[in-house]
């Protein structure tokens, strides 16, 4: 990473569950100098109840406000199914190829479309597009929450649930081998 002061960069700071995303651009020392001049002047009992602090550091500028919601929730879609131990950790280990950190991943639990997920972004490749339309489609949106909340289930027209599902098992039979339909 070329980090010399001539190179601008976009940074992005985001205190999950504080307010919105701090976006600054300049080079990657001024970013951060940014982001901690930012992080002292937060309130400490808002840094320290185990939030997680995002940081972002890219070199095209981030987009409007309703991109960056949308490709957050699009990886808490992702990591949603997953038991967050294993998020933690779940860094590829030094000298780690592609393969074998997949691999490791899939040993440790990860379904097939979690373990590539988290390995592609690792490994700075290219998005699952079938993975991208699963988590994008509003219907199947909407079947997995129908899916995974009995409250959203128990307030929903009889037959959507069937409809969504019969929706999902059309477009997208590889995502659901491994889901727990409800039944009647």
């Amino acid at each position: 990473m070329d980090i010399d002061a001539e190179h601008s960069w976009h940074g992005q700071l985001q205190l999950s569950g504080v307010g919105k995303p701090i976006s600054v651009n300049g080079s990657v020392k001024e970013i951060m100098l940014g982001f901690l001049r930012q992080l002292m002047q937060m309130s400490p009992r808002s840094i320290s109840t185990g939030r997680e602090i995002n940081i972002i550091i890219r070199d095209s500028p981030f987009g409007d406000a309703k991109e960056t919601r949308e490709f957050q929730k699009l990886v808490a879609e992702v990591e949603s199914g997953l038991d967050q131990s294993l998020v933690r950790d779940s860094r590829p280990l030094d000298g780690e190829s592609y393969e074998t950190y997949y691999q490791r991943l899939r040993d440790e639990g990860l379904n097939h479309f979690s373990a590539e997920y988290f390995a592609n972004d690792w490994f700075d490749k290219e998005p699952n597009q079938r993975l991208t339309m699963w988590l994008q489609d509003s219907k199947a949106a909407q079947f997995r929450r129908l899916n995974s909340n009995n409250a959203a289930y128990e307030s929903a027209m009889p037959s959507e649930y069937e409809s969504l599902k019969q929706y999902v098992l059309d477009e997208f039979p590889e995502f659901c081998e491994a889901l727990v339909f409800r039944t009647a």
